[in-house]
């Protein structure tokens, strides 16, 4: 009876309160046509399914992340021992900073 009162056309609504009101007294004289259950929509995927899925989602995305920074901090790592170190006097890449500098030895 509320969707039928809801209706967008009015020319497929009541007619007037009277009309209305008369379904609303007497509701055995209403036709039910399960017109609700078609107007809602259906759920693609049950919950659990859903929920799962959701669940998946997050774990594959956390280990993305982690094996992107794990091989983000190797890369750096590998590119900070491939950077030249400090030259000696006749231009030549020293073995480390502490053999560059004979000050700096204890």
């Amino acid at each position: 009876m509320i969707l039928h009162a809801l209706e967008r056309d009015p020319k497929d609504r009541f007619e007037n309160v009277l009309e209305f009101r008369e379904a609303l007294a007497h509701p055995q004289s209403v036709v039910s046509t399960a017109r609700a259950a078609r107007l809602r929509p259906r759920r693609r995927l049950p919950r659990r399914l859903r929920v799962l899925l959701t669940v998946s989602i997050g774990v594959a995305a956390y280990a993305l992340l982690l094996w992107a920074f794990a091989h983000v901090g190797a890369w750096m790592l590998q590119k900070r021992s491939n950077a030249p170190g400090p030259r000696s006097a006749a231009g030549q890449v020293t073995a480390g900073r502490a053999s560059a500098d004979p000050a700096l030895l204890p």
